[in-house]
């Protein structure tokens, strides 16, 4: 084993064990709902009904956490909003109590898969900078240490499907049984990975895109291999075939997905052009600037790649970048042969073709005599094995200038998209923990990966060892704060939030210190009174209802948040009705009787849906 693939097999251990140590404290609402999805699973069931349904949310609040991202689908059962995937792939490791080992198995293969990829196309040192870069990014290791969460699944299957079509293009092995395997396999997880998430369809795409050009230049040399496309199609229909069903059964539409279905805003800026806010401003520019707002410090934080990727996608000479695989230098030797290639005594001239026939030449570097012109001009069908392999191999591997273009493009989709997000503008997700919006742009850091690797190898060990080190120390760093000082600050309510949160006691005439502590009886109690006997609101009041407001168009209220916020609501029913305003047209005296009863009996989603739909309608008097 050499020094370089040492140290990497070092780096990923050690970064693996510190992952498998650091206690799971992080509970976010993303990872409750995938766990509920896959006991769901596990019990035979993809969606469940209401009332099943409402005990899981009652249980899961009962240990402080939030079960948000279920939806109703047209059987009137609840079903996760979210892409599949990650559920029927992650089942195996969990119904084994090992949820964690499907995490570190993707992390495994997708530092092989960089592995691979760097060596061909540079040199092990490369491939091993890669490898550290990939393990210790601190997205990448915020998700690999969440067990129960997609995001990691999500970048792990695109990165190894697609690091397997780089190689199979950029890198090409000698045999085409091989060459066919790797290509097919590929296709079948890069189509996987559109299951696990949707947004990697836009990268899937480009790929596939990259893969059509290269397949009508291989066309008009008459050299391509009638199977590719085949099996290129046979591997990447069958998980879409899976998922189509999924949403047609479910959803009545292979196009419709559980987002359709959400109450949070799932959308993209190129969805509301040409609309306007209550305000008159563009909504997609509002989309935009909400992102640059929120975005680029938690993106530097979490993926401080881009520092060393950017350079390097524009200063980096790729048309240097040495090659390990051995048939560039073949091709390169025999179609240009020069006294440095071949010794003097085995040189002859090149013939008209520019492709020497010289036997010793080609015998020293393991190849037959190249076909004729004859023979190039016949059929692909009817071609020997040997003539095709011949010259799929001297062909070699395609300008590396391709590989910058294909993996910058890639950067630039996942971000331009992501920019794009509707939820990650929100005003409240800037009080969130830093991975909580950038988590997104996690399919992005396999070709960050790649890039940095590159430009970190052409600098002197002097500058990019202290790089690397100091890359290596501050994803543990990030890693164990997230955990630690982040996760508190992540789970605790923002200001506006918290403020609520004590008017809602206050109204009750009762204090709460902490803002977040569950309801007492008392106050459940006192939501069943006459509305008359509640206190009217002050200005303070009717701030914390506006920020309150805010809040529930992107988080619904939570159980334990229910009863003092009925007071609240009821509170400012009535004085709405002063003030003359037709509260009776929109909130109604049965209503308000009815919200007094859910809240009563604990019938905590009907309260919830009723209250939520109540605050923001009132809003509009």
């Amino acid at each position: 084993m050499t020094f370089p693939a040492r140290i990497a097999i070092l780096g990923f251990v050690l970064a693996a064990a510190m992952v498998v140590v650091l206690p799971r404290a992080v509970v976010d609402p993303d990872s409750t709902a995938y766990r509920c999805a896959m006991d769901n699973l596990a019990s035979g069931q993809i969606a469940v009904d209401s009332a099943e349904h409402w005990e899981q949310v009652a249980r899961v609040a009962e240990g402080r956490g939030r079960l948000l991202n279920f939806v109703q689908h047209r059987e009137q059962r609840w079903i996760l909003e979210k892409a599949p995937g990650f559920v029927f792939l992650a089942m195996p490791a969990c119904l084994l109590g090992l949820p964690g080992l499907f995490n570190f198995f993707l992390a495994l293969a997708c530092a092989a898969t960089t592995w691979l990829l760097l060596s061909r196309l540079n040199d092990e040192w490369t491939a091993a900078i890669g490898v550290l870069l990939l393990s210790y990014t601190p997205l990448s290791l915020i998700f690999w240490h969440r067990s129960f969460h997609a995001m990691f699944a999500s970048h792990a299957v695109l990165a190894v499907g697609a690091g397997l079509y780089l190689d199979w293009s950029f890198a090409r092995s000698r045999h085409r049984l091989s060459r066919l395997m790797e290509l097919g396999f590929s296709a079948l997880l890069l189509s996987l990975s559109v299951t696990v998430r949707y947004s990697n369809a836009p990268i899937v795409a480009l790929l596939l895109l990259h893969y059509l050009v290269e397949l009508r230049k291989s066309t008009r040399e008459g050299s391509n291999v009638p199977l590719e496309p085949a099996l290129v199609f046979l591997a990447a229909a069958a998980p879409l075939l899976l998922l189509a069903t999924y949403h047609w059964h479910f959803f009545g539409s292979i196009f419709t997905t559980g987002y359709s279905l959400s109450r949070y805003p799932a959308g993209f800026a190129f969805q509301y052009m040409g609309q306007s806010n209550e305000a008159g401003e563009s909504i997609p520019k509002q989309i935009v600037l909400g992102n640059l707002q929120n975005l680029p410090l938690p993106l530097l934080a979490t993926l401080p790649l881009l520092l060393l990727a950017i350079p390097a996608w524009l200063f980096l000479p790729w048309s240097s970048l040495r090659a390990a695989n051995p048939v560039q230098s073949t091709s390169r030797c025999c179609r240009v042969p020069t006294p440095a290639a071949c010794s003097s005594d085995h040189f002859h001239a090149p013939s008209t073709t520019g492709i020497t026939d010289s036997p010793s030449c080609a015998a020293r570097f393991g190849m037959g005599r190249m076909p004729s012109p004859r023979h190039a001009q016949k059929s692909r069908w009817k071609k020997s094995r040997s003539l095709v392999r011949q010259e799929t191999e001297a062909r070699g591997p395609p300008s590396r200038g391709h590989l910058k273009s294909v993996l910058g493009a890639w950067v630039l989709v996942v971000f331009g998209l992501q920019f794009l997000y509707e939820w990650t503008a929100l005003p409240g997700v800037a009080n969130l923990s830093w991975e909580v919006p950038t988590r997104f742009f996690l399919p992005a850091l396999f070709p960050l990966v790649v890039l940095a690797a590159l430009g970190l190898r052409r600098l002197s060990p002097t500058i990019s060892i202290p790089l690397l080190m100091l890359h290596s120390l501050w994803g543990t760093g990030v890693l164990v704060w997230i955990e630690s000082v982040g996760n508190r600050t992540a789970q605790q309510p923002t200001r506006e939030t918290q403020s609520t949160t004590q008017a809602d006691y206050k109204a009750n005439g009762a204090e709460n210190p902490r803002g977040d502590a569950p309801v007492t009886a008392t106050a459940s109690r006192d939501v069943a009174g006459a509305p008359g006997d509640l206190p009217l609101l002050t200005m303070a009041r009717k701030r914390h209802i506006a920020a309150l407001q805010e809040e529930l168009r992107w988080i619904p209220s939570s159980p334990r948040k229910i009863p003092g916020r009925a007071l609240l609501l009821l509170a400012w029913a009535k004085e709405l009705e002063q003030d003359g305003k037709p509260v009776e047209s929109v909130f109604p005296e049965t209503e308000q009787r009815r919200l007094e009863l859910l809240v009563r009996e604990e019938r905590w989603g009907e309260a919830r849906d009723l209250l939520d739909r109540m605050f923001l309608a009132l809003g509009d008097l």
